[in-house]
């Protein structure tokens, strides 16, 4: 295997969701799963992180930190999320101030302290696959896609070196035809519109597919942020795949009026082996994603928080929004930190007690 794909331990494995900066519940929940600093679990058991360790919440350094530590003593593994992939690439993006620009940082954030603790983190990132599988489980931050997983099987070079090449690719081929100018004229259009909640616009198809083409074009991007598909079909020679959920409008998320929604990719998950991952803030229905700026609508809906889901009821995300409800001062029960522990199949929480057995992951009755 390759650096962007590697190999995932047999097990037994307890695999922790998106932790968002979050040293307090981390810390609890490790001490739930029987960790104990940087010791052997008792039971031989080992970590799995499925990425986002960082932004967002107080104290990305410390999660960092203890996640190194974890990985270099042999007891953990750790995919690349979307959030180190900015880390890597320098973007600045909401709740990042703590590493990309840390004299500008939150209050509520603790920001990195120097320039080699940054270059440290940064090697780190560097160094994390995009995927760890065996022959009886996959880990992804959030999308599993063969097409992609292919594609890293083959890749030469570093992530951001993968990156940066399908980047190339796909703005090349926004730059082909008049696909640009005529997404370019859609975007005059709508103008100051495009960020105005009221003004509820009609459905643009060149800037749908330009983003649909954009986001799916990059293999690195779609393993960590996903895959979109147009809200309404669009002329084949304009976007050539069916889309997976019926027509809908255009929906306000995250600050503007959205021409493409993510999609449910784990409902078109045939194979055989079991798929764990992250990044999509699942909840308990406390939450409307969209008020706080997430991409709406929630994929969840309809699905209960310890059921698996998809066409064969072997895909499970394991994110349960610590980000959202503990950063954002609400009730604590909207914002949990999760494990999966394989091969018993069950769900443990940081709220529960240390000793806690965990819920059983259940087939799900309904689908959403």
């Amino acid at each position: 295997m390759n650096r962007l794909i590697q190999r995932l331990p047999d097990g037994p494995l307890d695999i922790i969701g998106d932790v968002h900066g979050f040293i307090g519940p981390l810390e609890q929940l490790l001490a739930n799963l029987g960790y104990s600093g940087n010791a052997p679990h008792p039971d031989g058991r080992q970590l799995v992180f499925c990425g986002d360790l960082v932004d967002r919440g107080p104290d990305s350094p410390a999660v960092v930190e203890r996640v190194m530590g974890l990985v270099a003593a042999g007891h953990a593994h750790c995919v690349l999320g979307n959030h180190e992939l900015n880390a890597l690439r320098g973007v600045h993006k909401e709740g990042n101030s703590w590493i990309i620009k840390p004299d500008e940082v939150d209050a509520d954030q603790t920001p990195v302290p120097d320039e080699q603790t940054k270059a440290r983190f940064v090697e780190f990132f560097s160094t994390l696959p995009l995927v760890l599988e065996n022959d009886h489980l996959r880990v992804v931050h959030a999308c599993w896609d063969p097409r992609s997983v292919e594609l890293f099987r083959d890749a030469k070079g570093s992530v951001l070196e993968v990156y940066k090449y399908y980047e190339a690719l796909t703005r090349e081929r926004l730059e082909a035809g008049d696909l640009r100018q005529r997404t370019k004229r859609e975007k005059n259009d709508l103008g100051a519109g495009l960020t105005d909640q009221s003004r509820s616009p009609p459905f643009y198809p060149h800037i749908a597919a330009s983003d649909a083409i954009y986001q799916n074009g990059n293999p690195v991007r779609v393993s960590t942020s996903g895959k979109e598909e147009p809200v309404q079909r669009l002329p084949g020679e304009l976007y050539s795949q069916p889309l997976l959920e019926p027509d809908e409008p255009p929906f306000f998320a995250g600050g503007k009026w959205r021409m493409v929604r993510r999609m449910k990719w784990w409902d078109d998950y045939r194979e055989s082996v079991p798929v764990i991952f992250g990044h999509y803030w699942r909840n308990f229905g406390s939450l409307d994603l969209a008020l706080v700026g997430k991409f709406a609508p929630d994929l969840f809906q309809g699905i209960a928080p310890h059921h698996w889901m998809g066409a064969n009821q072997n895909v499970y995300c394991v994110d349960f929004s610590i980000g959202m409800g503990k950063a954002r001062g609400q009730n604590k029960t909207s914002g949990h930190l999760a494990a999966v522990r394989f091969p018993e199949w069950r769900i443990l929480h940081d709220e529960h007690e240390p000793g806690h057995a965990g819920i059983k992951m259940e087939s799900n009755s309904q689908t959403g």
